[in-house]
Order: structure tokens, then C-alpha cells, then sequence
């Protein structure tokens, strides 16, 4: 009866874990030349898009195209090929490429980014972060996360309030930013809470890449 039992549940929770799995689009990289696939791994057919952009770290678009996709459920899909030799000569170290999935609607579900070669002969810029948090109950913010240019696996941490991120580390791919939710042990009004932001990124870690260092790394509001 106990193994019965326990069965039942394992299959229960394996049709929940399908039923809320999400779409997503890997993508095969070998120098300039990217592969992009659909999977989708729901229990329901999928319709959407795929954008597909190059932008250098100043946010200057050099190739959008944003691509229809389907997929039928638990299946996977081509997307499609692009050899950006061309688009990027010359200036492989400042730019990046983004690539977007999102529904029918327009909802994004995932966003992705890649170099154009390794992350070390990347020549990063120092960011000038612009943070703005919005208290919405007792331990729950949202938080927006913008950049003055290009900022690649950023993480932000709040030392001693005992900060839970949906999102440990963010790829700040555009002037829009990123929006998000943050739980924290201690209750804090919003000026406090963006009082304690630290900000840390690829760009720390690899002086040696540094671009442009001329500017404030931080600002609030």
C-alpha cells in the first residue's frame, strides 16, 4: 500500500514538473556562427517568438530580426543559423549578442547572451549602475536594474538583511534593464534596501578587460 501510495505521488509530481516546465531556445555557438533551437518541454503546443539582436556595449543595434517559432508539446524545433562574420568584423570585443524567447502575446519567457569569443579578450566597459527598488509588503521588493552600458552576469547583494533573489546573476543587455522580485529576513523601507546594494559583475572581475573607467560605478533613486 505504502509503495502504491508513493508511486502515485511521484507521478503526481512528475506531471506537475512537466505541466509547468518552460520553453526554451539553447543555442549552439562556434565562433561568429550561432545555432538557435526551440525546446519545448510543456505538456502543450507552443507559439511565440524568437528576437535574435547584436548590439555593441553601447546599446547600438547592429542586427535584429525577430523569428516566429512553434513546437509541438514535449518536442523541439530548428529556429535557424546565422553567421555574423560579417556583422561583428572588427569589433568582436565590444559587441554582445541577445537572443529573446517570448509568447504569443509577447510575454518574454527567457533572455540569453553570448560573446563573440572569449570572455577575457572581451573589452568590457565599467558600468554605471541606476537601481530602483518599490516596496510591495512586509520583506517583498521589486526591484529594477538598469546600466549605462553593457553589464554581464551582475550580482547584486544586500549585505545583513538576508536578501533571496529569483535571479542570482543578471545580463544587463539593454537600456531597459531588468525588473525583478527580491525577498528579504528583515523588513526594510526601499531607501534602506538601496542604501545597502553592492554591485559586482564580469567587469570586476577581469581588470585587465576594462574599457571606459571614467565614470561612477553606482546611483539610486
Amino acid at each position: 500500500m505504502k509503495t502504491h501510495r508513493l508511486t502515485k505521488a511521484m507521478s503526481l509530481l512528475t506531471a506537475l514538473l512537466m505541466l509547468f516546465a518552460l520553453c526554451a531556445v539553447p543555442a549552439h555557438e562556434d565562433g561568429a556562427r550561432v545555432t538557435f533551437s526551440l525546446s519545448n518541454e510543456t505538456l502543450q503546443a507552443f507559439s511565440g517568438f524568437v528576437q535574435v539582436c547584436v548590439r555593441t556595449q553601447m546599446f547600438e543595434d547592429v542586427f535584429r530580426r525577430t523569428i516566429p517559432v512553434t513546437a509541438d508539446a514535449l518536442s523541439a524545433a530548428d529556429v535557424g543559423s546565422f553567421d555574423f562574420t560579417d556583422t561583428v568584423a572588427g569589433r568582436e570585443a565590444d559587441s554582445f549578442l541577445e537572443f529573446r524567447l517570448s509568447d504569443a502575446e509577447g510575454a518574454v519567457l527567457s533572455t540569453s547572451v553570448l560573446l563573440f569569443g572569449k570572455p577575457k579578450c572581451f573589452r568590457y566597459r565599467k558600468p554605471t549602475y541606476r537601481l530602483s527598488v518599490t516596496r510591495l509588503s512586509e520583506c517583498l521588493y521589486r526591484l529594477r536594474l538598469q546600466s549605462d552600458v553593457f553589464a554581464h552576469k551582475v550580482r547584486v547583494d544586500f549585505p545583513g538583511c538576508g536578501a533571496d533573489s529569483e535571479d542570482q546573476y543578471l545580463n544587463l543587455a539593454s537600456p531597459d534593464g531588468v525588473t525583478y522580485l527580491l525577498r528579504t529576513e528583515t523588513d526594510l523601507s526601499a531607501e534602506e534596501l538601496q542604501h545597502r546594494a553592492a554591485f559586482f559583475s564580469v567587469y570586476d572581475l577581469a581588470p585587465e578587460c576594462m574599457g571606459d573607467s571614467s565614470r561612477d560605478a553606482t546611483e539610486t533613486e
